[in-house]
């Protein structure tokens, strides 16, 4: 297991979503949803703004 994947195993169990799924959202294969991009933030102890960058 990589350094990587442990912080994102770490996230994962913090936002209390599967682990596959954040991985496709760090990737950017999968937009993530609103509630799944939340419980990522609030996991962050940040807000859900942080997450999404708008152009």
């Amino acid at each position: 297991m990589t350094e990587a994947d442990t912080v994102t195993l770490t996230r994962s169990e913090r936002a209390g979503i599967a682990v596959g799924y954040l991985s496709e959202i760090e990737r950017g294969r999968k937009p993530g949803s609103a509630a799944a991009l939340s419980r990522i933030a609030a996991a962050l102890g940040a807000t859900i703004d942080v997450l999404v960058q708008l152009d």
